[in-house]
């Protein structure tokens, strides 16, 4: 089975539950479609007009013609109006990163928006909702992934996941427009809007694939059962936070979007490091000069957009052959625990999910 396939299917159902939820609650605006049909109403108008010529009063007769004709006129600018509203992406405000360390990124969900992040060992997936359960978002992050992603352009690797999601549940989906790209962290992705059916209800949205560097497959999508909804507030959402993305390297030399961050120090591309008991963060030092040594490590640590880190020694137990400290890092409202180990030494770097303010200045004790 193809590995992105293979991640989709396990997540997908629980990933529509929401819209399915929805469904007996929305509206679809498609029935704003059935508005224009007034117009063929007018025509016969006009021609009972050519009936009453006869008569002198079809000069009059025809004098409320353009009357009536001028009314749809107005009628159909509102039409328009939703989507100008989309544009107004300035409106989104942002919360504080989330940290998706097996998906190698991070980005900041929409205020508003609830989101539960599964970390397996091969992936990361998050799946969000607004409060009214209207919109869902989906962002899934697979390292590794280049024997998936093969010799397929963006445009059919997009297709394909978006097939994935949406036809193994049943539905119906298609390409409203052709695709084009679209701003993910500091690259583009491949986007284009989608519509088509879930569970016999309509939906609208949008979808982006983007490969920031060989190893690592990323994809997004969006989804709403309300098309004004989706206009006024899912799709700036949606905008807003593929804008905020940040990849970490998924292998060893890559740098991705992020070169210029993360070319202060060496970032680890091995998920466990520091977040494990086994691979500890060896600073050495021993009992007196390890204490300061830490704390010189955690300082040089920053966000994954460079936002301030806090941190503070929980406790310390005894591992194997050495004694392990704990430490509560704290970035963008978000808490980590991280392990250091002040008995043993090797070149320290950031963990995932993490950048540094410089070159850590620790060397060997």
């Amino acid at each position: 089975m193809n590995p992105v396939r293979f991640f989709l299917s396990g997540f997908i159902m629980i990933a529509l539950l929401g819209l399915a939820a929805c469904a007996g609650n929305m509206q679809p605006t498609a029935t704003a479609v059935p508005q224009p049909t007034e117009t063929p109403s007018q025509t016969p108008t006009s021609i009972p007009t050519e009936t009453s010529t006869p008569t002198a009063t079809a000069t009059q007769t025809n004098t409320p013609s353009p009357t009536h004709t001028s009314t749809p006129t107005p009628t159909q600018t509102p039409t328009a109006t939703p989507t100008a509203t989309a544009t107004s992406v300035p409106e989104i405000t942002l919360a504080e990163p989330i940290i998706v360390t097996n998906g190698n990124f991070s980005f900041q969900p929409a205020e508003g928006y609830e989101s539960e992040v599964d970390s397996q060992a091969n992936y990361g997936l998050v799946s969000m909702s607004d409060e009214s359960g209207f919109i869902i978002v989906t962002i899934l992050g697979i390292p590794n992934a280049e024997a998936a992603l093969g010799d397929k352009s963006d445009v059919e690797l997009l297709d394909q996941l978006v097939a994935d999601f949406v036809e193994n549940v049943g539905g119906v989906y298609e390409f409203v427009g052709d695709s084009y790209t679209m701003k993910v962290g500091k690259g583009e992705g491949t986007t284009a809007t989608i519509s088509g059916e879930l569970f016999d209800k309509p939906f609208i949205g949008q979808a982006v694939f983007m490969n920031p560097f060989d190893h690592l497959a990323f994809f997004a999508i969006a989804l709403s059962r309300d098309s004004e909804v989706w206009f006024t507030q899912g799709a700036p959402a949606f905008v807003a936070m593929m804008e905020s993305v940040q990849f970490q390297p998924s292998g060893a030399g890559e740098t991705g979007d992020d070169s210029e961050a993360t070319s202060l120090c060496t970032i680890s591309t091995d998920t466990t490091y520091g977040y494990t008991e086994t691979n500890a963060i060896l600073v050495g030092g021993d009992a007196f000069g390890g204490p300061p040594r830490e704390r010189a490590f955690l300082d040089n640590l920053l966000g994954p957009n460079g936002e301030p880190v806090s941190y503070e020694r929980i406790g310390s137990f005894p591992f194997n052959d050495t004694i392990l400290d704990i430490y509560e890092l704290t970035v963008g409202g978000k808490s980590v625990t991280l392990f250091v180990d002040e008995y043993n030494w090797s070149q320290p770097q950031a963990p995932v999910g993490f950048t540094c303010a410089a070159a850590f200045p620790l060397s060997p004790p």
